[in-house]
């Protein structure tokens, strides 16, 4: 007799062309922030493959269009999280993980940073968060956030969404929901303006003199920082 299995499909979000489940996509919306992608790693080396890098730029300069714009008086800079897993997943309460395992892990998050920096504005912050150690890491709340408070333990945020597995059980069927050996970005996008340096009301006087008589009407502001008329 022959039995059939009803395997559960698992809805897939698509981010920068890179699988990204569910899980993890919710526990970075929980802390207010947006997934860019997953950045994989060949086992044993810490250098990043170059399409994931590329894919998660591609995605950072999507969420946040302004860190492509030049000369702008809209800064925006952008925060952005680095977790990075060793070859293991994230251990449990019993897991013993080794030293190598956490230099592993801290050289991917590193990397990482170091080449999405390129392409990003110097004011960029980077904050890595190491997932070969159980030691809780908070990270700033945004108002966006669904959780209370200023501060939250990502990895706590990760367990509870199923994000951070630690057991056999926990990682899926075929292993969908492993994070060994990959780094995944969080990103947050500001946006403030900025007051160019004011020019001294005597330079401004002498710069418009020079303008032509059709250029009447022009108003200045006077260090008293109030709009004059300056007849021409």
């Amino acid at each position: 007799m022959l039995k059939w299995f009803v395997l559960p499909l698992t809805v897939l979000s698509w981010k920068a062309h890179t699988m990204v489940m569910p899980p993890t996509t919710n526990a970075a919306e929980a802390l207010g922030y947006q997934v860019a992608g997953e950045i994989e790693f060949p086992r044993r080396t810490s250098t990043p493959l170059r399409q994931s890098l590329a894919e998660n730029l591609a995605e950072i300069h999507e969420m946040c269009p302004r860190t492509q714009l030049r000369n702008s008086p809209v800064r925006a800079p952008v925060h952005i999280v680095v977790l990075a897993w060793s070859d293991r997943e994230f251990p449990g309460e019993r897991d013993e993980y080794t030293l190598e395992d956490l230099d592993l892990a801290a050289q991917r998050a590193r990397r990482t940073a170091a080449g999405l920096r390129r392409d990003l504005p110097a004011d960029t912050s980077f904050e890595l968060v190491n997932m070969a150690s159980r030691r809780p890491h908070k990270v700033r709340v945004s108002d966006r956030a669904s959780v209370r408070g200023p501060v939250f333990d990502v990895k706590t945020a990760l367990k509870i969404s199923g994000a951070a597995p630690s057991g056999r059980l926990e990682v899926g069927l075929f292993g969908e929901y492993g994070q060994s050996s990959k780094a995944v970005v969080w990103v947050e996008c500001f946006e403030t303006f900025t007051r160019r340096p004011a020019i001294p009301a005597q330079k401004e006087v002498r710069r418009l003199a020079s303008f032509r008589p059709k250029d009447r009407g022009i108003f200045v502001r006077t260090p008293e920082s109030k709009l004059s008329p300056l007849i021409l």
